[in-house]
């Protein structure tokens, strides 16, 4: 599978956008914010929906790479679980120590064997789950029971394009109803599939596009460009002038128009070493981070006690919390996550194999 260089870098600053809108708004009080940027700064939270994008385009692209004759969603299902689950369990594993050492408590057995299975974002109240900001791993894995589905029977234009008029219908219509249960309302529709499945189809719709119209087009300077400017400007529109319920599939689709432009013209701007390395630790520096962010506290108080400008302040808060992450992502992309993918393949590679030959006994 040829990796493609915009999309890496595309999820590298998703993960850097994410985490400068935790930085600034989990301490308590929360950090001050560079005159004009705070409406960009605490918009940071859509970084998860360039996530879902780049996710389903890679799935996508992935997917056909990997189009098996037979067995094809068995191997899709292990290569996801290995990719997800081993951080993921780590990071349970750290994040139940803290709890004991913290507040000398333990979640029930019940809720842990929620998050090992990935089904805490099904249970009212439990949907953001052990792991801090974990809830789009609560997303992300029922999508990846579906998304054989939809690649294999829906995947045209037109079908996707019905399959996301429907999806929309069917996140409002939850919302709808439960708007008449206020206990459970907003956490669970926001952290929910239905919400976000709408995304991950235009992330579908967005690889369709680039694989048959701007893969066979080639790079255009002019055009990407253009596609990045409207994009950019569409989104800092839509931070100005909310487009109301539906503004959260708007921010999608001008998420989409930056993917389309970077894949025309891939400017170094965006896409560039630092972009990719980040994009290949994004899915440490997302699970790891909030953590860390909380161990900051007592520097970022410092620093925001110090007689300096604004900007100054929120930059020191910044450079110390990347210089803290980033470490800790590399080691745990180098020691976790590769090995998992590793073993993963493994695994297929010896499911593929004959009995005999998995045993070690002559053929």
């Amino acid at each position: 599978m040829r990796r493609l260089a915009f999309v890496d870098c595309l999820r590298g600053l998703a993960s850097f956008y994410v985490l400068v809108f935790h930085m600034t708004i989990m301490p308590v009080p929360a950090l001050t914010v560079p005159p004009g940027l705070s409406r960009i700064i605490l918009a940071g939270g859509s970084g998860v929906t360039m996530f879902f994008i780049v996710s389903a385009f890679s799935l996508c692209h992935a997917m056909q790479a990997h189009d098996e004759p037979a067995g094809v969603v068995r191997n899709f299902y292990i290569r996801r679980f290995f990719r997800i689950a081993p951080l993921f369990y780590v990071m349970l594993a750290v994040f139940l120590l803290y709890f004991r050492l913290a507040y000398s408590t333990v979640p029930p057995p019940g809720l842990i064997l929620e998050n090992l299975a990935f089904l805490f974002n099904f249970i009212p109240n439990q949907e953001g789950g052990l792991v801090w900001d974990s809830w789009t791993i609560g997303v992300e894995m029922p999508f990846y029971v579906i998304f054989p589905l939809l690649f294999f029977k829906a995947l045209s234009v037109r079908r996707l394009i019905g399959c996301f008029l429907l999806a929309v219908f069917a996140a409002y219509a939850e919302h709808f109803v439960l708007s008449r249960f206020p206990g459970i309302h907003g956490r669970f529709f926001m952290y929910g599939l239905p919400r976000h499945l709408p995304v991950f189809i235009l992330g579908m719709i967005a690889w369709l596009v680039f694989d048959r119209v701007i893969a066979q087009h080639g790079e255009s300077r002019g055009e990407g460009l253009l596609l990045i400017a409207a994009s950019l400007l569409a989104y800092l529109g839509l931070l100005f002038v909310p487009g109301g319920s539906f503004g959260y599939y708007l921010v999608a689709v001008s998420y989409i128009g930056l993917l389309f432009g970077l894949a025309l013209t891939p400017v170094s701007l965006f896409v560039n070493p630092v972009t990719q390395l980040l994009g290949r630790l994004s899915y440490s520096t997302y699970l790891i981070h909030p953590l860390i962010i909380c161990a900051l506290y007592p520097v970022y108080r410092r620093f925001e006690s110090l007689g300096l400008p604004i900007s100054l302040r929120f930059c020191l808060c910044l450079a110390v919390t990347l210089a803290a992450v980033l470490p800790v992502a590399g080691l745990s992309y180098r020691w976790i996550e590769k090995p998992g993918m590793a073993f993963g393949k493994r695994f297929l590679l010896a499911a593929r194999q004959p009995a005999t030959e998995v045993v070690g006994l002559p053929n």
